[in-house]
């Protein structure tokens, strides 16, 4: 059995069992990229599987999959069962972090936060690089971003009977923008909108460093929080 450190610090055990080989989401990235930064602050971070993010307050616990199954019978999307390494830990310095698509608490850790997710890999930007244009038609993916990145011209379609879309065919770009603010500019939400994508593609660098800006000032708050909450 595992015995998570009592140093301290918080320990922060992070509902993660994918590595960058195995799944490459927007979700997966920013998960890696929260455990690197809390490291950072000095505070233990745990996940099952190993750091993208090497750090030297990052560690693994084993896990593995017990059993898969459909999890939404009318999407397919498919949903599992995982198993880990028995681990013991001390209630009043840890903290469990699930994504917001986690409902349940399946660690049974008191403390309990959900983090909102969603560094471009530079195989990524090279193989773009090659294209004028980048269409996709999941309008809550953060491969656009990237591909603005990357100077492609963006365009989130927009169609009628799209299965994987998010939003309303009536929604409008301006609504769009509002939901995404990561997507604020240098993409466009349909071929309608695409000059709007042409005309700010030059914004799009300095925008999301504003936003990281942001994300980083959001995980001093939130590691501020829990330091007030365990009286450390």
């Amino acid at each position: 059995m595992i015995e998570l450190k009592n140093n301290g610090k918080l320990n922060f055990v992070l509902y993660l069992h994918y590595n960058f080989e195995e799944v490459l989401t927007g979700g997966i990235i920013a998960y890696h990229y929260l455990a690197y930064q809390i490291a950072q602050k000095g505070h233990n971070v745990y996940m099952f599987t190993e750091p993208h993010y090497k750090h030297k307050n990052i560690h693994s616990i084993k896990s593995w999959r017990t059993q898969r199954f459909i999890e939404n019978d009318s999407t397919g999307k498919e949903g599992e069962a995982r198993q880990w390494e028995a681990f013991f830990y001390y209630h009043d310095n840890t903290i469990a972090v699930y994504t917001q698509d986690e409902y349940s608490n399946p660690l049974g850790i008191n403390n309990v936060a959900r983090w909102m997710v969603y560094d471009p890999l530079d195989h990524i930007r090279e193989t773009w690089g090659e294209n004028e244009y980048y269409f996709t038609y999941g309008d809550q993916s953060f491969w656009p971003q990237i591909a603005a990145l990357c100077g492609c011209k963006v365009i989130v379609m927009n169609v009628l009977d799209n299965p994987q879309a998010y939003y309303p065919y009536s929604t409008t770009p301006e609504q769009y923008r509002e939901e995404n603010p990561l997507k604020k500019y240098g993409v466009a939400f349909g071929f309608e909108d695409l000059q709007w994508a042409i005309d700010t593609q030059h914004l799009v660098r300095p925008h999301l460093e504003e936003m990281n800006r942001q994300n980083e000032e959001t995980v001093d708050n939130f590691v501020k929080f829990w330091e007030n909450q365990c009286n450390l």
